[in-house]
């Protein structure tokens, strides 16, 4: 994403239907990093649940919970790499 002023004027000029709108990216990061730190948090518990002998069924739930965090993650990927519109990501349309 471009910087200075002179950059921000060039992509505008380049691309007039997108401009660029700083905070915009900002949300999405903290977004990003929010949902990381969510994402290492559960597969610690999901560690820590795998690690613990006596409670294998209790294991369960927090592997399932990794399985779809991991799918959430590709289907935002894809909704970015691919461009896809996020409602045919989701299955709704």
């Amino acid at each position: 994403m471009p910087s200075n002023s002179v950059d921000v004027a060039v992509a505008n000029t380049l691309f007039p239907e997108r401009a660029v709108e700083p905070y915009k990216a900002w949300l999405e990061m903290i977004h990003r990093y929010l949902a990381g730190t969510l994402g290492f948090v559960v597969f610690a518990i999901t560690y820590l649940a795998l690690r613990n002998e006596r409670s294998r069924l209790g294991a369960a739930l927090p592997v399932l919970l990794s399985l779809v965090i991991v799918f959430q993650a590709a289907l935002g990927m894809w909704t970015v790499t691919l461009k896809l519109m996020p409602i045919v990501v989701m299955g709704i349309y």
